[in-house]
């Protein structure tokens, strides 16, 4: 890590991606902050090309000010897995839900300053799940972070890097201002300086396919909560099922050996160690699907386990839902499992850590959040019984939700389709079964399936 008080803004290279968005009115309130108090936090790059890794917002207002240096971190070597989680903490521990003093305070000048871990005083640590992920990010890249503080030694923003830096006895980058002006301050800090917006990353639908999970294999069979408490209970061998995104299909190949009437569609399968798709493996669903659909008609349940929190895009929820909507029946059932939103931790919510992998989201507007799998950004979505609830009442006579929000998934079953006209079912099924794969490729197998569908709508 190296610390430059006076790096020049024209040698910025503004990176090609930026997860957040500002409206306007923050954005004139941004800028004056900097007008009132000058730069009081660096901005960080990445590596000798000085790719600008967190502080686009401040970037554009140093331009529209015509300030021409600003104080910088700059690392090295930032691995493209945690360039937007650097821009993402940067930007969200502004809020001060810890307590943390500094000694000695009164002996440094004002500005910046670098203070030994042992004059940090930690009186209250209420987000131990944001400093664990803080701490990794200093083992990996060193103190990347800074903190302002008043007169009195008072960190007022960002306590939890502070304490990050306490635990691992790393010095802390400390701006000291006068009390009076903390008190302005504290007018600026509590605004939203930009909102999460993920669409800029371009992420594709087959990156979901990292999202799915190695269901019943392992040590440890990792069961599915969908199938063990809605499904298994319910099924019986005269019912004709459909497991719409079925994943790596472990549910439906069991269930099929045991002699249930089970089907699968999975848009996303990959060949067996390895991370290409088997397109002839996905066109033997869709060739099984169409035979079935042919000979014995619509399905009396689709299933939907864990799809709707791998969706990149509402767009494509609309597309899922109404394709399973088209394969019921017209009194049979959608039984789905998501991810909860009152399961995930924030960084304004975070109470305790844990060694789970996915300890905290940053969520957009839509509930969206990114995550770097196998190279590539993928994304989860989370909801609430609620929302669930109105987002699946279009499509459905009869919805009810079910599980404790409190845990990591919910549930819904839907009853009685309610029908579409034929030209959105058309639509839907047409993107539906053929997506779209690497380099732009399409199978285009899919036709004889989509008709055989519409025709008994």
């Amino acid at each position: 890590m190296e610390f430059i008080k006076d790096f020049a803004v024209e040698n910025l290279t503004v990176a090609d991606y930026n997860p957040r968005v500002i409206n306007e009115n923050s954005f004139k309130k941004l800028k004056e902050s900097i007008r009132m108090f000058g730069i009081i936090k660096p901005l960080i790059i990445n590596g000798d090309n000085n790719i600008l890794t967190a502080g686009h917002q401040r970037t554009k207002a140093f331009n529209d000010l015509g300030i021409k240096r600003t104080p910088v971190i700059k690392l090295q070597n930032i691995a493209k897995s945690d360039e937007i989680m650097f821009n993402l903490f940067h930007n969200s521990i502004e809020t001060n839900g810890s307590k943390v003093g500094l000694s000695l305070v009164s002996n440094i000048p004002y500005g910046y300053n670098f203070v030994e871990s042992k004059f940090i005083n930690i009186r209250h640590n209420s987000n131990p799940v944001v400093v664990k992920e803080i701490s990794k990010l200093i083992i990996k890249y060193g103190t990347w972070g800074s903190v302002i503080c008043d007169e009195n030694g008072a960190v007022v923003t960002n306590s939890e890097y502070a304490i990050a830096c306490k635990l691992l006895e790393k010095p802390l980058l400390v701006y000291k201002m006068k009390n009076d002006e903390i008190e302005k301050l504290k007018y600026y800090i509590n605004e939203d300086y930009g909102k999460y917006y993920f669409n800029n990353l371009e992420i594709k639908d087959y990156n979901q396919t990292f999202c799915q999970m190695h269901r019943l294999s392992g040590e440890k069979e990792l069961k599915s909560t969908t199938y063990t408490k809605y499904i298994l209970p319910i099924l019986n061998k005269e019912l004709r099922v459909l497991d719409f995104g079925a994943g790596k299909c472990s549910y439906p190949d069991k269930l099929r050996k045991e002699g249930y009437q089970i089907f699968m569609y999975e848009p996303f399968y990959r060949h067996k160690e390895s991370n290409s798709f088997d397109i002839n493996k996905i066109v033997s669903f869709i060739e099984e699907i169409k035979e079935d659909v042919i000979k014995n008609g619509l399905y009396d349940i689709v299933i939907l386990d864990s799809v709707l929190n791998s969706i990149t895009s509402l767009e494509m929820q609309h597309n899922v839902l109404l394709t399973c909507n088209s394969l019921l029946k017209d009194n049979g059932s959608l039984i789905l499992g998501t991810r909860s939103l009152g399961k995930t931790t924030t960084t304004l919510k975070s109470k305790q850590a844990t060694n789970r992998k996915r300890e905290i989201e940053f969520l957009d507007d839509n509930q969206f959040s990114v995550t770097f799998r196998n190279g590539v950004w993928t994304k989860q979505r989370f909801t609430t019984k609620e929302q669930l609830q109105q987002e699946l009442m279009p499509y459905f006579q009869e919805v009810k939700t079910l599980g404790n929000e409190k845990r990591s998934n919910i549930y819904a079953v839907c009853k009685t389709p309610i029908r579409f006209a034929i030209e959105e079912y058309k639509n839907a099924l047409n993107i539906e079964f053929n997506m779209t794969y690497p380099n732009g490729f399409k199978h285009n197998k899919h036709c004889e399936l989509v008709n055989s569908i519409l025709n008994i709508l």
